[in-house]
C-alpha cells in the first residue's frame, strides 16, 4: 500500500496523496522543538525526532486508530502554542445490527450534515468577526476538527484557550455541537490521511479517512469527498490570523494573565540596516517561496517595510506586490486586501506598547521556512 513518498489513499481513483508531508505540515513543520512527542494507536509512544514518528505511523498505519500529540513536551514546559484544537461531534443514533447497511447510512448522512451546517456557522462567524483562517478536518466519523492556527506566542495555556471559548461567546448564534471538555494542552488528535476504525466499524460502516476539506465547501461536496475524493486537499496552516495575539494581548491589558510573543521585542530600538538586509534576502528567495505568502507579507516584509521609514501605502502596496507576482501568484485581490489589513496592525503595535510589531529576524523566517535554507547564501547579506 505504501510507495516509497507518496500512499494511494483510495484504489478506485487516481488521487495520490504525499502522506508524509501531510503529516509534517500537521504537526508545524521540522523544527527541532517538535520533539518529544506521543503517538497514540491508541496506547501511547513517544518519539524523538521526524523520522522515527514517521515510520512509526507507517507501519501502524493500516490497521490502528492514529494520533499524535498536538504539542511537543518542549512546547508544554516553554508554554509556547500556535493552535488550539476544536471538535464538532454528533452522536451516531443507530447501532450497527440496526436496519440494513444503506439505512445506517442515511441515518449517518443525516447527523453529519447538523455537524456540518455548525461548522459552517463557526467558519462564517470567525472569519466575519476575527478575519481568521481555520484549519479543517472531516474526522472520520463523527464530525470535524478545527484548528485554529496562530503566530507562534508563549502565554498560559489558560489564557489561550478562554480567548477560544470567548469566540463562541460573542457570536449572534449558538454553537450546540462543540465539544469543550477537550481543551487540554495535553491532547492527542487524528492524523490527516489516515483511517477512523472507531466508531464506523462500531455501527457496521465502512471505516473513513481523517481528511482535510475546504470549510467553504457545501455540504454535498464534502459528502462527495469524504466518500470518494476527487480534490488533492493538501494541510495548510495559514497562522496569519492576528486572534490570539491580539486578544491576549487586551487580556494581559486587564491583569487576567500574562503573555508574551515569542521573537518580539517591543520595546527594541528601530534598525531599519538589518530591515533592509530583510527585504534584500526575501527578494532573492522569492523564486522559491510558495507557502506561507501571508504571513511573510504581515511578520517580516511589511513590518521591515515600517521599520524601514516607509510610511506612504501605495509604496507598501507596490513592494509587496513585487515581492508576491516574484514568488509566482498574483497579488490582486487576495493579498492586496491582506496587506491593506497588515499595514495599520503592524502600526498600531503590541498591546500596551510604543511601538509598531517588529519585523521576523532572518533567523526565524528561515526556521520556519526550513525548506528554504539549501537556497540561502550568506552572501544574500552582503
Amino acid at each position: 500500500m505504501l510507495a516509497k513518498n507518496k500512499i494511494k489513499v483510495w484504489s478506485n481513483n487516481n488521487l495520490d496523496v504525499d502522506i508524509r508531508q501531510q503529516w509534517v505540515s500537521h504537526i508545524g513543520g521540522h523544527a527541532p522543538c517538535q520533539f518529544p512527542r506521543d503517538l497514540g494507536f491508541p496506547h501511547r509512544h513517544s518519539v524523538s525526532n521526524l523520522k522515527e514518528m514517521l515510520e512509526m505511523i507507517q507501519t501502524r498505519m493500516s490497521n490502528s486508530n492514529s494520533y499524535i500529540q498536538v504539542f511537543s513536551d518542549i512546547q508544554q514546559q516553554a508554554n509556547v502554542y500556535d493552535t488550539c484544537y476544536i471538535d464538532i461531534d454528533v452522536e451516531m443514533p443507530f447501532d450497527a445490527d440496526e436496519g440494513t447497511k444503506q439505512s445506517r447510512y442515511k441515518q449517518w448522512e443525516i447527523a453529519i450534515e447538523d455537524a456540518h451546517w455548525e461548522l459552517k456557522k463557526y467558519v462564517w462567524h470567525m472569519e466575519k468577526t476575527y478575519d481568521a483562517n481555520l484549519r479543517v478536518y472531516f474526522s472520520g466519523s463523527r464530525g470535524f476538527s478545527i484548528y485554529v492556527d496562530f503566530e507562534e506566542i508563549q502565554a498560559d495555556w489558560g489564557a489561550v484557550v478562554s480567548t477560544i471559548k470567548d469566540t463562541l461567546r460573542d457570536a449572534s448564534v449558538n454553537f450546540d455541537l462543540v465539544d469543550e471538555s477537550v481543551f487540554e494542552k495535553n491532547r492527542i488528535s487524528r492524523l490527516p490521511y489516515t483511517l477512523n476504525w472507531n466508531n464506523m466499524e462500531k455501527r457496521g460502516l465502512d471505516p473513513m479517512f481523517c481528511l482535510p476539506i475546504d470549510p467553504n465547501w457545501n455540504f454535498d461536496t464534502v459528502l462527495s469527498e469524504i466518500k470518494d475524493p476527487t480534490i488533492q486537499k493538501s494541510v495548510e496552516r495559514k497562522p496569519e490570523t492576528n486572534l490570539v495575539r491580539e486578544y491576549i494581548g487586551h487580556r494581559d491589558r486587564t491583569g487576567d494573565y500574562e503573555s508574551k510573543k515569542l521573537n518580539t521585542n517591543s520595546e527594541a530600538e528601530v534598525n531599519p540596516e538589518a530591515s533592509l538586509e530583510r527585504l534584500k534576502v526575501l527578494m532573492e528567495l522569492a523564486d522559491f517561496i510558495g507557502d506561507g505568502r501571508h504571513r511573510i507579507l504581515h511578520f517580516m516584509l511589511v513590518p521591515a517595510l515600517i521599520e524601514s521609514g516607509w510610511e506612504d501605502f501605495q509604496q507598501i502596496h507596490e513592494v509587496c506586490e513585487k515581492f508576491i507576482e516574484a514568488t509566482g501568484a498574483s497579488y490582486y485581490p487576495e493579498y492586496y486586501k491582506h496587506v491593506e489589513n497588515s499595514i495599520p496592525r503592524t502600526l498600531e503595535g503590541p498591546p500596551g506598547s510604543k511601538g509598531h510589531w517588529k519585523p521576523w529576524t532572518i533567523e526565524t523566517f528561515l526556521n520556519k521556512n526550513p525548506e528554504l535554507l539549501h537556497h540561502f547564501d550568506a552572501s544574500m547579506l552582503e
